[in-house]
Protein backbone atom coordinates (compact mmCIF):
# COMPACT_ATOMS: atom_id res chain seq x y z
CA UNK A 1 0.00 0.00 0.00
CA UNK A 2 1.51 2.86 -1.19
CA UNK A 3 1.09 6.59 0.87
CA UNK A 4 -1.01 9.57 -0.86
CA UNK A 5 -0.75 12.93 0.76
CA UNK A 6 -2.35 15.79 -0.93
CA UNK A 7 -1.39 19.39 -0.38
CA UNK A 8 -3.80 22.18 -1.54
CA UNK A 9 -2.16 25.89 -2.12
CA UNK A 10 -4.41 28.52 -2.39
CA UNK A 11 -2.83 30.95 -4.41
CA UNK A 12 -3.77 35.18 -4.54
CA UNK A 13 -4.28 36.67 -7.82
CA UNK A 14 -2.03 38.29 -9.86
CA UNK A 15 -2.35 40.21 -13.13
CA UNK A 16 -2.27 36.70 -15.33
CA UNK A 17 -5.15 35.46 -13.91
CA UNK A 18 -7.56 37.59 -16.39
CA UNK A 19 -6.56 36.84 -19.61
CA UNK A 20 -6.71 39.96 -22.40
CA UNK A 21 -9.69 39.47 -25.12
CA UNK A 22 -8.98 37.03 -27.14
CA UNK A 23 -6.58 35.14 -25.49
CA UNK A 24 -7.11 31.65 -23.97
CA UNK A 25 -7.89 31.92 -20.07
CA UNK A 26 -6.36 30.03 -17.43
CA UNK A 27 -7.84 27.24 -15.84
CA UNK A 28 -10.30 28.30 -12.93
CA UNK A 29 -10.00 25.38 -10.64
CA UNK A 30 -7.11 23.55 -9.23
CA UNK A 31 -4.47 21.63 -10.83
CA UNK A 32 -3.55 18.03 -9.81
CA UNK A 33 -0.07 17.60 -9.96
CA UNK A 34 1.24 14.37 -9.19
CA UNK A 35 4.43 13.17 -8.31
CA UNK A 36 6.71 10.64 -5.98
CA UNK A 37 8.70 12.33 -3.42
CA UNK A 38 12.58 12.27 -4.30
CA UNK A 39 14.26 14.29 -1.53
CA UNK A 40 15.67 16.89 -1.99
CA UNK A 41 13.25 18.12 -5.25
CA UNK A 42 10.45 17.52 -3.54
CA UNK A 43 9.66 15.89 -0.50
CA UNK A 44 7.33 16.16 2.59
CA UNK A 45 8.90 16.87 5.71
CA UNK A 46 8.25 15.29 9.43
CA UNK A 47 5.59 17.84 9.78
CA UNK A 48 3.58 17.07 6.56
CA UNK A 49 5.00 20.33 5.13
CA UNK A 50 5.70 19.77 0.95
CA UNK A 51 9.43 21.09 0.21
CA UNK A 52 12.15 20.34 -2.35
CA UNK A 53 14.11 22.56 -4.46
CA UNK A 54 11.63 21.77 -8.16
CA UNK A 55 8.68 22.25 -6.09
CA UNK A 56 9.55 25.46 -4.75
CA UNK A 57 10.58 26.74 -8.43
CA UNK A 58 6.81 25.18 -9.53
CA UNK A 59 4.67 26.75 -6.42
CA UNK A 60 6.51 29.83 -7.29
CA UNK A 61 5.80 29.34 -10.98
CA UNK A 62 1.67 29.18 -10.33
CA UNK A 63 1.53 31.36 -7.68
CA UNK A 64 2.68 34.35 -10.39
CA UNK A 65 0.14 32.99 -12.51
CA UNK A 66 -2.62 33.11 -10.06
CA UNK A 67 -3.57 29.27 -10.20
CA UNK A 68 -4.30 27.31 -7.55
CA UNK A 69 -2.52 23.84 -7.29
CA UNK A 70 -2.67 20.54 -5.59
CA UNK A 71 -0.13 17.78 -5.00
CA UNK A 72 -0.23 14.32 -4.37
CA UNK A 73 2.47 11.74 -4.05
CA UNK A 74 2.11 8.17 -5.83
CA UNK A 75 4.34 5.64 -7.09
CA UNK A 76 5.93 6.83 -10.28
CA UNK A 77 4.24 3.67 -11.83
CA UNK A 78 0.63 5.15 -11.03
CA UNK A 79 1.52 9.01 -11.41
CA UNK A 80 2.22 7.93 -15.23
CA UNK A 81 -1.05 5.57 -15.39
CA UNK A 82 -2.85 8.63 -13.99
CA UNK A 83 -1.24 11.05 -16.35
CA UNK A 84 -2.49 8.72 -19.39
CA UNK A 85 -5.80 8.30 -18.19
CA UNK A 86 -6.15 12.24 -17.69
CA UNK A 87 -7.04 11.70 -14.41
CA UNK A 88 -4.26 14.44 -13.39
CA UNK A 89 -2.82 17.74 -14.94
CA UNK A 90 0.61 17.39 -14.57
CA UNK A 91 3.83 15.13 -13.50
CA UNK A 92 6.28 17.03 -11.48
CA UNK A 93 10.23 15.69 -12.69
CA UNK A 94 9.49 13.93 -15.94
CA UNK A 95 12.42 13.26 -18.29
CA UNK A 96 10.97 13.42 -22.05
CA UNK A 97 10.45 10.05 -23.73
CA UNK A 98 8.96 9.65 -27.39
CA UNK A 99 6.35 7.14 -25.65
CA UNK A 100 5.47 10.16 -22.82
CA UNK A 101 5.18 12.76 -26.06
CA UNK A 102 1.98 11.06 -27.16
CA UNK A 103 0.15 11.48 -23.93
CA UNK A 104 1.81 14.18 -22.18
CA UNK A 105 2.48 18.20 -23.32
CA UNK A 106 5.94 18.70 -22.56
CA UNK A 107 7.30 22.91 -22.09
CA UNK A 108 10.34 23.55 -23.86
CA UNK A 109 11.88 24.93 -20.45
CA UNK A 110 13.11 22.19 -17.69
CA UNK A 111 13.15 22.50 -14.45
CA UNK A 112 16.37 20.83 -14.07
CA UNK A 113 18.98 18.77 -15.72
CA UNK A 114 19.87 15.66 -14.87
CA UNK A 115 23.11 13.66 -13.84
CA UNK A 116 23.25 9.38 -13.56
CA UNK A 117 25.32 7.88 -11.49
CA UNK A 118 26.66 4.26 -10.11
CA UNK A 119 26.92 3.42 -6.52
CA UNK A 120 28.99 1.06 -4.99
CA UNK A 121 29.90 -0.64 -1.60
CA UNK A 122 33.24 1.02 -0.37
CA UNK A 123 35.26 -1.70 -0.08
CA UNK A 124 34.13 -3.20 -3.51
CA UNK A 125 36.47 -5.04 -5.79
CA UNK A 126 34.87 -3.14 -9.05
CA UNK A 127 37.04 -1.40 -11.91
CA UNK A 128 34.74 0.60 -13.52
CA UNK A 129 35.78 1.53 -16.80
CA UNK A 130 32.69 2.10 -18.72
CA UNK A 131 29.28 1.42 -18.18
CA UNK A 132 30.06 -2.18 -19.57
CA UNK A 133 32.17 -3.14 -16.66
CA UNK A 134 28.91 -3.64 -15.09
CA UNK A 135 27.69 -6.43 -17.84
CA UNK A 136 28.74 -9.22 -15.48
CA UNK A 137 27.62 -7.67 -11.96
CA UNK A 138 23.94 -7.81 -10.67
CA UNK A 139 22.67 -3.95 -10.22
CA UNK A 140 19.50 -2.38 -8.48
CA UNK A 141 17.39 0.23 -10.59
CA UNK A 142 13.71 1.85 -10.36
CA UNK A 143 10.90 0.29 -11.19
CA UNK A 144 8.91 2.36 -13.78
CA UNK A 145 11.65 4.70 -14.41
CA UNK A 146 13.17 5.52 -18.03
CA UNK A 147 17.12 5.48 -18.10
CA UNK A 148 19.10 7.22 -20.98
CA UNK A 149 20.23 5.46 -23.91
CA UNK A 150 23.61 4.97 -22.69
CA UNK A 151 22.19 3.20 -19.62
CA UNK A 152 19.28 1.34 -21.06
CA UNK A 153 21.38 -0.02 -24.28
CA UNK A 154 24.01 -1.72 -22.00
CA UNK A 155 20.67 -4.39 -21.10
CA UNK A 156 22.41 -4.32 -17.59
CA UNK A 157 21.33 -7.43 -15.00
CA UNK A 158 18.84 -5.47 -13.11
CA UNK A 159 16.55 -6.10 -9.80
CA UNK A 160 14.04 -3.67 -10.11
CA UNK A 161 12.53 -1.74 -6.70
CA UNK A 162 9.59 0.25 -6.27
CA UNK A 163 11.65 2.18 -3.58
CA UNK A 164 15.39 3.50 -3.86
CA UNK A 165 16.37 2.97 -0.21
CA UNK A 166 15.06 -0.89 -1.25
CA UNK A 167 18.24 -0.85 -3.48
CA UNK A 168 20.63 0.81 -1.01
CA UNK A 169 19.34 -1.74 1.54
CA UNK A 170 20.34 -4.54 -0.60
CA UNK A 171 23.47 -3.14 -2.07
CA UNK A 172 24.66 -2.97 1.75
CA UNK A 173 23.62 -6.73 2.32
CA UNK A 174 26.17 -7.52 -0.67
CA UNK A 175 22.73 -8.51 -3.13
CA UNK A 176 23.32 -6.19 -5.52
CA UNK A 177 26.83 -5.22 -6.59
CA UNK A 178 25.64 -1.46 -7.83
CA UNK A 179 22.58 1.10 -7.88
CA UNK A 180 22.03 3.24 -10.29
CA UNK A 181 20.93 6.67 -8.90
CA UNK A 182 20.35 10.34 -9.30
CA UNK A 183 23.50 11.55 -7.85
CA UNK A 184 21.72 13.94 -5.57
CA UNK A 185 19.42 12.06 -4.44
CA UNK A 186 21.32 8.48 -4.19
CA UNK A 187 24.04 10.58 -1.55
CA UNK A 188 20.86 12.18 0.38
CA UNK A 189 19.39 8.21 0.82
CA UNK A 190 22.79 6.44 1.36
CA UNK A 191 22.98 9.79 4.13
CA UNK A 192 19.55 9.34 5.53
CA UNK A 193 20.52 5.42 6.14
CA UNK A 194 23.64 6.20 8.21
CA UNK A 195 25.38 4.05 4.87
CA UNK A 196 27.76 6.94 4.27
CA UNK A 197 30.93 4.67 5.19
CA UNK A 198 30.12 2.00 3.62
CA UNK A 199 28.33 3.08 0.21
CA UNK A 200 29.93 5.51 -2.37
CA UNK A 201 29.43 7.07 -5.88
CA UNK A 202 31.85 5.77 -8.69
CA UNK A 203 34.33 9.34 -8.93
CA UNK A 204 33.82 10.53 -12.62
CA UNK A 205 30.90 7.46 -13.85
CA UNK A 206 27.94 10.32 -14.32
CA UNK A 207 25.34 9.32 -17.15
CA UNK A 208 22.33 10.94 -18.72
CA UNK A 209 24.02 14.42 -18.65
CA UNK A 210 21.64 15.37 -21.46
CA UNK A 211 18.56 14.79 -19.93
CA UNK A 212 16.25 17.21 -18.03
CA UNK A 213 13.57 16.91 -16.00
CA UNK A 214 9.95 18.45 -17.08
CA UNK A 215 6.67 19.64 -15.85
CA UNK A 216 4.82 17.78 -18.30
CA UNK A 217 0.58 18.42 -19.02
CA UNK A 218 -1.89 16.34 -19.72
CA UNK A 219 -3.27 16.70 -23.26
CA UNK A 220 -6.20 18.29 -23.07
CA UNK A 221 -7.41 21.18 -24.91
CA UNK A 222 -7.78 23.33 -20.76
CA UNK A 223 -4.64 22.75 -20.56
CA UNK A 224 -3.02 24.14 -23.77
CA UNK A 225 -2.71 27.67 -22.14
CA UNK A 226 -1.39 27.26 -19.18
CA UNK A 227 1.40 25.20 -20.78
CA UNK A 228 2.21 28.59 -22.70
CA UNK A 229 2.07 30.08 -19.48
CA UNK A 230 3.96 27.84 -17.09
CA UNK A 231 7.19 28.13 -19.92
CA UNK A 232 7.28 31.27 -20.34
CA UNK A 233 7.21 32.31 -16.28
CA UNK A 234 9.45 29.48 -15.96
CA UNK A 235 12.16 31.17 -18.50
CA UNK A 236 12.11 34.11 -16.77
CA UNK A 237 11.86 32.19 -13.09
CA UNK A 238 15.50 31.00 -13.96
CA UNK A 239 16.79 34.67 -14.29
CA UNK A 240 15.52 35.98 -10.99
CA UNK A 241 17.47 35.65 -7.67
CA UNK A 242 14.57 34.32 -6.22
CA UNK A 243 15.64 31.06 -8.25
CA UNK A 244 18.83 31.36 -7.36
CA UNK A 245 18.33 31.29 -3.89
CA UNK A 246 15.78 28.02 -4.09
CA UNK A 247 18.96 26.51 -5.58
CA UNK A 248 21.36 27.87 -2.59
CA UNK A 249 18.97 27.00 0.18
CA UNK A 250 18.45 23.16 -1.04
CA UNK A 251 22.63 23.13 -1.24
CA UNK A 252 22.02 22.88 -5.40
CA UNK A 253 24.64 22.92 -8.33
CA UNK A 254 23.69 25.98 -10.26
CA UNK A 255 22.20 25.44 -12.78
CA UNK A 256 20.62 22.68 -10.95
CA UNK A 257 22.26 18.91 -11.26
CA UNK A 258 19.38 16.18 -11.15
CA UNK A 259 17.55 14.14 -12.40
CA UNK A 260 14.25 11.81 -11.92
CA UNK A 261 12.41 9.35 -13.49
Amino acid sequence: MFRKMLFFFCMLSSAFTAAEPGSAALPDRPLRIVTEEWKPYVYSDSDGEIKGSDWEVVEAIFRKLGVAVKLEFCPWKRCLAMMKANEADAILGASFTEERAAFLRYPDEPLSTALTGIFIRKNAPIRFNSIKSLKTLRGGAMLGYEYCPEIAAANLDLDLERQLSANFAKLALQRIDYVIANLVVGHQHVKELNLLDRIQAIPGAHFCSGEANFLPFARTPELEPIVKAFDAELRFFKTTREFHAIQSRYGMPDPVIATHH
